[in-house]
Parts: C-alpha cells; structure tokens; sequence
C-alpha cells in the first residue's frame, strides 16, 4: 500500500544519542560556533519572514547563535537548551530554547521581534506551505519538546523540580537525596515525554463509494476534515476508530485498515491514519464536537484539496468548501481516497 502523510519525517539531523548522557559534549556543543537556537515564546516558534512580489510572504525559522543573545539570558538558559540534532553535512548543531521559561524571565517585547521577526502559533505557520521539509520536520520536532518541557517542571511522584536531562529529550527529578535507612535516593526519576495516540481515519461507504467528512463545531467556516479522537486505554486502534466514528457520526463502521501515521506537536500526539468501510450510511451528528457531516464523491473530495492548498495563505478566513492542507495527515488521507475509491472496500 502506497505510504501517506509522511511530511514530518526526514528532518536530516544525527540526534547524536551516544552522546547525550556526556554533560560536557552537550555543552561544548551548545557553546560551540556553529550551535544555533530557535527561540520559542510561549510555545511559537520565532520566524523569519520575507516579503516577496505580490505580497506574498516566505517563512522560514529565524535561527539565532550565542552571540545574539545577551549574555545574561544565555548564560540562564544554556542548561535548559534542547539538542535537536547535529546536520553534519554542515556541523550545525541545532537547538530549541524557550525564552518564556522562569530562568530566562523577560519583560515587554519578547526578545528578537520585530517587523521581520515574529512569534507564530505553529499550526498557522504551517498553513503557508512555505516552509521546506526538513524545516517542517525540525521545528515540529522542537515544539513537541519544548511544550512538554515546560509542562514537566516538577516530579509527579514527590514533587521536586526537574531538570533538563539527556539533550533535554528527558527531565530528571531533582530529589537525589540519599535516604538514610537504605543510602538510595529519595527519588530523581526521570521523566519522558508525553505522547497520545490519536485514531483518524476516512470512511468509505460500501454502499455508494462515497466518502465521509465533517465539519467541527470549531472549524473555521468551509473546513472539512475526517474523524479523529484519542484512544481510550485497552482500545485497540479498529475499535477506537469505530466508537469515534459512531460517536461523532452516527455511522457504524466495520472494516478498518493502517493507512499512516504522523507526528502532531500540538500537544504531543501520534496521529493512526486510518481507512474505515461504513455498515449504514445513516448520519446523526453529536451536535456538541461535530457541527455536521456529509457523505461526497471522489471528485468532490478532490476539489476540496485543491481548495485547501489554493487557500493556504487564507486557510483560516477562507469560507470555501476545502480539506486541510499538506501538513496535516487528514490531507493524505483524502489523497488516498481519491486516487484509489475503491481500494479500501
């Protein structure tokens, strides 16, 4: 079966694991010349943009080296920097840093606005379709991290602070205070990053050929996507995407097969693309988490992709009738269904 949904894999970088238990590689590394850092400020990612003819505009990640920053701020966070990876076709090393962070406490403007120089909500970053694949990959990558990160301030099991650990892809307890009965510590687990699992999946009715998609109760305006929603535990993936489908649609579904997966860093999710075959057709909305659903054709699905990429600029103001665009898996998902209708009955 043809592969989909893959734009967050391939970023390029060595994440350099043989070394990331050596404090003094990660800090020769993050100190070295060719270290680079992507601020992120309350969780978006600090972008370069470039104002093109037309009025159209190229984003890019506005990567910054140590001597950018002021000394003090540096100095307050170095500890606290994520190691992404090492590109070593060009020996950069790239970080992420989270400027909002209480070591590096800031007042007014967040460091390095400016006209040219923005703080963006990833999701709508991504809607341009400007950046290049492995940009998409890294600072995904790195938005997953640094909002787990900032989550994971204090041990779930007694409470103490945490500290960043293993390139800052893991957080250890901070309690390694030797109990006095048995000399073992107190504590200082480590602690790893979150990620939920999240079934999505297209429907395909045996009885027309049609497709189904719905439109969110917080959609914007013409935005169709397909069903989605997080496993329950002891769930296997089949019955996830059957009781989501049933839950927000009325529709019961039988077969299901793997169509592909994706990383979704808002907040820390594994999206199971899925493809399911409908038993009844019979639609009947929750009305809360789903506005409505429609069963279309392959040819309508098809210009709603279009009008997904043609409204990339626009997708969250466009009213049209559009799927979202190539970042998301929801897209690839449609894709397959229209270049093959049939296959999945």
């Amino acid at each position: 079966m043809a592969k989909y949904g893959d734009i967050f894999e391939g970023s390029g970088l060595d994440g350099v694991h043989e070394n990331r238990l050596d404090t003094a590689f990660l800090l020769s590394t993050a100190t070295s010349e060719s270290a680079r850092f992507l601020p992120f400020y309350n969780n978006n990612p600090l972008f370069f943009i470039e104002q093109k003819e037309g009025g159209t505009q190229k984003m890019s990640p506005a990567w910054k080296r140590q001597i950018d920053f002021p000394e003090a701020v540096f100095k307050s966070f170095i500890h606290e920097v994520i190691l992404l990876g090492i590109d070593w076709t060009t020996g950069i090393a790239y970080h992420a840093v989270a400027l909002q962070s209480d070591k590096a406490p800031l007042s007014g403007q967040p460091l390095f606005s400016a006209e040219d120089h923005k703080y963006l909500e990833l999701r709508r970053a991504f809607a341009t379709l400007t950046l290049s694949q492995k940009e998409f990959v890294t600072v995904a990558h790195a938005r997953h991290l640094i909002e787990w990160s900032s989550k994971c301030r204090f041990c779930g099991r007694c409470g103490s602070p945490t500290v960043a650990y293993y390139g800052g892809w893991k957080r250890k307890c901070s309690n390694i205070t030797l109990k006095a009965d048995d000399q073992k510590p107190a504590c200082g687990i480590p602690h790893y990053p979150r990620i939920d699992p999240v079934v999505i999946s297209g429907v395909v009715s045996k009885k027309t050929g049609k497709f189904l998609l719905i439109h969110g109760a917080k959609f914007p305006e013409g935005m169709h996507s397909v069903v989605s929603g997080f496993m329950n535990p002891g769930e296997t993936i089949e019955e996830a995407v059957r009781r989501e489908v049933k839950e927000e649609t009325g529709v019961t579904v039988g077969k299901v097969v793997y169509i592909s997966s994706q990383p979704w860093p808002f907040a820390g999710e594994i999206m199971i693309g899925c493809m399911g075959v409908s038993e009844d057709d019979d639609i009947e909305v929750d009305g809360t988490e789903i506005a409505s659903a429609v069963w279309v054709t392959a040819e309508q699905v098809s210009e709603a992709l279009k009008a997904g990429i043609a409204a990339s600029s626009s997708f969250w103001t466009s009213t049209e009738f559009r799927i979202p665009p190539p970042f998301a898996i929801a897209h690839h998902i449609c894709k397959a269904f229209v270049a093959s209708p049939k296959a999945h009955l």
